[in-house]
């Protein structure tokens, strides 16, 4: 069994319960089987989308900052981050 993820509600780190082939919370008794314990897709949605907006903030910045003005880069980064955000709902809308 690859490593278990903590809990999806409390964070605190579960244990696999052999017998019953559960994965166990002791903080806050969340219980699933253990097939889907790390199976989580918002999650992991969420986390694509974090990482995709920062890779469009790291373009920004690399475009202020080889301009060197606000005034002449505002426009550009506006459509860089408008764009990372259109492209990613519609990646998570059309799965």
């Amino acid at each position: 069994m690859s490593e278990l993820k903590p809990c999806p509600f409390c964070g605190e780190p579960v244990v696999f319960n052999k017998f019953a082939e559960k994965v166990v919370c002791e903080d806050c008794g969340a219980t699933i089987y253990s097939d889907y314990w790390n199976t989580r897709p918002i999650e992991d949605a969420l986390n694509a989308r974090i990482a995709k907006l920062r890779k469009a903030l790291i373009r920004i910045e690399e475009e202020y900052y080889s301009n060197g003005t606000w005034e002449e880069t505002a426009d550009d980064m506006y459509e860089l981050a408008n764009d990372a955000l259109l492209n990613d709902k519609e990646s998570i809308v059309n799965g």
